[in-house]
């Protein structure tokens, strides 16, 4: 103990300043510090909000870069549709060229030999004089027939070099289009790539959010019940993580559409191009009606979201296959299924025409889409622009 009193002593001794006010230049250093704190936390601030603008540059790129690729898909389809038609009319064109041919020949063959050898013929053909004569005169007319065939054949075959050069001008059109088709998908990979770099800083949340709604999928035993408990999960979501919720709300306040979900009847895009195979109510392989609408697009065809929103499930699910779910506010929900690669996680807020996922690269992919409010199915087709094709 006294040991500890010798050591305080000497401690005030040498430093005294360290129990006195401080001084001027004292305080000066404390200012400038926190001067210099604050400077950091600005330029903190204007860097999150410089990530933030990137980030909302890239979803509006990809939003236009999205249109493009399904335009350009649909314009690939039309032509192959096109090209196909073509080669069978240049087959039954070809056919029937090859027919008339045979017949030509025939016809030139005989009135040949008898031209060789007219009258030599006449008399050893086993008919009556008037017979002889009705031949003759049959023959006689013949020649101008075989005139009108042969130009016939000329016209057929100067359709069938025309069909060549346009099957030809077909293959050049789908190889530029399906060159500028991949050019697209290309720039939209660097556009994901670039959008996912600048979004770390939000990936644990994002993995805690998708591992909540995968322990209650392995829950769930149907898709109703699904739908409830993502439900209540996201309502207590919004209630613990309200500030936060704004400040994605406001990020993406100046592309958001103000109007309802509910007055976005006959407007909503499809989220691929192609043709309905399967409608609402329909009875399925399965026995059952169907919920919803499969739609037949292209392989490796890209998938958009048909409307403003957020996600809600992303991942496999069940006889559904890999699920996407997003939910629009007012109750209403989109489910797509179907793809092959999803490109959005659980809480990732959405815009309209935002890509979403890619079809599989197979041969005649399908998406299966579902439209619910509060949790029942409606018929999405009422919802979709009406000038999509639908078979």
């Amino acid at each position: 103990m006294k040991k500890l009193f010798i050591l305080f002593f000497t401690v005030l001794l040498i430093s005294p300043k360290l129990f006195a006010n401080p001084s001027k230049e004292d305080l000066e250093k404390i200012r400038i510090e926190l001067a210099n704190q604050q400077s950091v936390k600005d330029e903190m601030k204007k860097k999150a909000d410089k990530v933030k603008e990137e980030i909302m540059n890239y979803r509006k790129k990809m939003i236009s870069t999205a249109k493009t690729i399904q335009e350009y898909e649909e314009k690939v389809s039309t032509y192959e549709i096109e090209l196909e038609e073509l080669h069978k009319k240049y087959m039954r064109l070809e056919k029937n060229l090859n027919n008339h041919n045979e017949q030509m020949i025939n016809i030139m063959s005989a009135m040949q030999n008898l031209s060789l050898r007219p009258i030599d013929t006449m008399i050893l053909m086993p008919l009556s004089p008037t017979d002889i004569l009705r031949s003759g005169i049959l023959l006689r007319e013949t020649v101008p027939l075989v005139k009108n065939s042969a130009d016939k054949v000329t016209v057929d075959l100067k359709d069938l070099d025309e069909l060549k050069e346009i099957i030809k001008k077909q293959y050049r059109e789908i190889k530029k289009s399906s060159k500028n088709l991949n050019k697209e998908s290309n720039y939209m990979s660097s556009l994901l790539k670039h959008k996912r770099e600048l979004q770390k800083k939000f990936e644990d949340e994002s993995m805690s959010a998708q591992k909540k709604a995968d322990e209650l999928a392995k829950k769930a035993n149907d898709i109703k019940e699904l739908l409830a408990k993502l439900n209540d999960e996201k309502e207590k979501r919004k209630k613990e993580k309200k500030s936060q919720k704004q400040l994605v709300k406001n990020e993406d306040n100046q592309l958001f559409s103000n109007s309802k979900f509910a007055n976005a009847l006959g407007q909503l895009p499809y989220p691929i191009r192609g043709n309905i195979i399967k409608r609402y109510g329909e009875t399925n392989e399965s026995g059952m009606q169907n919920k919803g609408v499969t739609i037949k697009g292209r392989k490796g065809a890209q998938v958009i979201a048909p409307y403003d929103g957020t996600v809600l499930f992303s991942g496999p699910f069940r006889g559904y296959g890999k699920l996407l779910i997003i939910d629009h506010s007012e109750n209403y929900m989109t489910l797509l299924a179907g793809m092959d690669r999803i490109d959005s996680h659980v809480g990732q807020s959405l815009l309209a025409g935002e890509p979403v996922g890619i079809m599989a690269d197979t041969a005649d992919p399908t998406l299966y889409m579902e439209i619910r409010r509060d949790g029942h199915p409606v018929n999405p087709l009422p919802w979709l622009i009406s000038d999509n094709k639908v078979n």
